[in-house]
């Protein structure tokens, strides 16, 4: 079992307060976001475009973070994967959830 989500290959993640993660590169890069803003009852989204394969996250719906671009997205399937860390205890999906109008 790995410790943290960059020991599973090919994963890209954004949190590690306000970092980034790209197995492309094999890097952690800051980002203007850092998870440790996200509140009890706050929603965070991710999409991964399909033209770029760029990791976008969404907090409460407002865009605040482009992550790593060239996910496979057309090429390898795709899995979710939540890496609890600090103070975060749990995970609730939106089943059907949609992407925020830009």
């Amino acid at each position: 079992e790995p410790p943290t989500v960059e020991h599973i290959p090919k994963t890209w993640a954004v949190g590690y307060d306000g970092q980034m993660w790209d197995s492309g590169t094999e890097l952690l890069t800051y980002v203007d976001w850092d998870p440790r803003c996200v509140l009890e009852g706050d929603t965070v989204g991710v999409l991964v475009t399909a033209q770029e394969g760029e990791l976008l996250v969404f907090h409460n719906g407002v865009p605040c973070c482009p992550g790593p671009r060239g996910i496979p997205v057309s090429s390898e399937r795709l899995y979710a994967v939540v890496d609890l860390l600090g103070s975060a205890r749990a995970v609730k999906w939106q089943v059907g959830a949609v992407a925020p109008i830009a």
